[in-house]
């Protein structure tokens, strides 16, 4: 490639790693499971890829444009939270 060309195009590849943190179950879900419900989602490592454009402005500037795609997924863990009392379960005091 020619590198007195104002035009640099490129592709690319990523990986990625997210980390959910202070999830937090709605209205609705706890609604949907009859009470006060904790959330616990898995991290994500995947790999993604991108392409984009240079354009050369200056010796010391230019400009960039990327468009990439990165498939994030995670798997949810619901926790009942309530504390219920049974009739039939006796516990002993030592």
């Amino acid at each position: 490639m020619n590198r007195e060309n104002d035009f640099r195009p490129y592709l690319g590849f990523a990986l990625n790693h997210t980390i959910f943190y202070g999830a937090k179950a709605s209205q609705e879900l706890e609604d949907t499971l009859f009470g006060e419900t904790e959330i616990d989602l898995s991290s994500s490592t995947n790999i993604g890829g991108f392409a984009g454009i240079n354009y050369h402005i200056s010796a010391r500037y230019h400009a960039s444009l990327m468009a990439g795609y990165v498939n994030v997924s995670t798997t949810a863990t619901t926790t009942d939270t309530r504390i219920i009392e049974s009739p039939s379960l006796q516990l002993k005091e030592k």
